[in-house]
């Protein structure tokens, strides 16, 4: 799988659902002015002037002012995109690494991607407040008791925050119960496994605890279950 296709997975879990069969196009770069940008779903949205037109682009998350200009990464070209957290269509929308490196080669994509993307930048979702499973633990005693916990089976009630298909291999799925502290990157649990849930949806899942997991590129865990399974 191609670096712009990883991404494009990583970063929108609505390629599932949405022209994923589009050819990409393949710009050089995204060069502008911001007229516009926003965030939603954890990802900044950002409209750049090219000359007389336009090109919408979102990117992980960053700091966007209107009237700054930037130079952005070759991206996935996605048409008739829609947008649920912004219940908006965009006509075309490229996905994108971030910013041009000022040196080529200087950054590692994957470990920018997989760092926008770890439990501390991941936002809470609001109001959440899920019963922990009968004999299961919470997010946050996840993390506290990593130790403890580490090569143990764990039962784990949360909502569905975000899922990031096929990276690596794997399918990324982002769990939070409303516990935890987002500065201490404890509100968020990253979990890996085959099947594919629903975004939104509240599911217990069990697996295997495993304390400070590296999968290298950037991909760094102090808690992760592997090879979840939905508990019905």
């Amino acid at each position: 799988m191609n670096r712009i296709l990883s991404l494009a997975l990583l970063l929108c879990p609505a390629l599932l659902c949405s022209a994923l069969d589009r050819a990409p196009s393949k710009p050089a770069s995204h060069s502008g002015v911001v007229a516009e940008t926003m965030n939603s779903g954890g990802y900044t949205y950002v409209r750049l002037k090219e000359g007389k037109s336009s090109v919408w682009v979102a990117v992980p998350p960053m700091k966007v002012k209107v009237g700054q200009r930037l130079t952005l990464e070759a991206g996935m070209e996605m048409r008739d995109f829609f947008s649920k957290t912004l219940k908006r269509t965009f006509p075309v929308l490229f996905l994108s690494n971030g910013p041009m490196s000022e040196a080529a080669g200087s950054a590692n994509p994957h470990q920018q991607v997989a760092e926008a993307h770890s439990s501390k930048a991941m936002p809470p979702e609001t109001d959440i407040k899920i019963e922990k499973a009968a004999g299961g633990v919470t997010v946050e005693e996840l993390y506290r008791r990593n130790k403890e916990l580490d090569g143990k089976q764990v039962l784990v009630r949360g909502k569905v925050v975000r899922i990031s298909p096929k990276i690596m291999g794997r399918n990324w799925i982002h769990l939070q119960d409303g516990t935890g502290d987002q500065g201490k990157g404890t509100h968020d649990l990253t979990l890996t496994m085959p099947a594919i849930p629903v975004i939104g949806e509240v599911v217990t899942i069990k697996g295997a605890a495993r304390k400070d997991k590296d999968f290298g590129s950037g991909y760094r865990y102090s808690i992760i279950v592997e090879d979840a399974a939905i508990v019905k």
